[in-house]
């Protein structure tokens, strides 16, 4: 097996050692995996599956140092541009085979960096392209709904109303 493959001997020790947390870190630091891969890579290891732990990590998506693999592909560019921010990450996780969270703080950094170049009337979408309910285009997030304050006003008001009428 090449070494890719194989679980480092520091690992290996954390492991026998019982710290399975600094095991993970280690594991995760070492490979460029994702936390949930080496979760349950270690998982596998310990419960003696050493076979199943290393194929495990052969087949877990990497998060890449080269920079020409954090590049965002035009798929993924329009797919912002259109305000689709979900289906970007799900996009570009698919093409890079990286964790969820590497793939958002990719997007969400380029996202930043070129937030001025989306029209202001940009409409966020879900994965299935459909309009996000509540959601702000110009900052990325979802926006504050007053529903709730209009709601409790409307109550209060028909609560006084009764009051007054029972009273009068």
């Amino acid at each position: 097996m090449n070494a890719q493959m194989e679980l480092d001997p520091a690992v290996i020790e954390e492991i026998k050692s019982g710290n399975t947390v600094t095991a993970i870190k280690l594991l995760r630091e070492s490979k460029k995996i994702g936390l949930k891969e080496a979760k349950e890579i270690i998982e596998l290891y310990n419960a003696g599956n050493h076979n199943e732990a290393e194929e495990a990590l052969y087949a877990a998506p990497r998060r890449y140092a080269d920079p020409a693999m954090t590049e965002l592909p035009p798929e993924v560019i329009d797919e912002l541009k259109r305000g689709n921010k979900l289906k970007a990450i799900k996009v570009f996780r698919s093409q890079r085979r990286i964790g969820l969270k590497e793939a958002k703080e990719m997007i969400d950094s380029w996202y930043d960096e070129n937030s001025g170049n989306f029209p202001s009337s940009a409409t966020a979408r879900t994965v299935d392209g459909s309009a996000a309910r509540g959601f702000d285009a110009d900052s990325g997030s979802r926006a504050k709904s007053g529903s709730g304050l209009t709601i409790g006003i409307i109550v209060l008001i028909v609560a006084a109303f009764l009051v007054y009428s029972l009273a009068g």
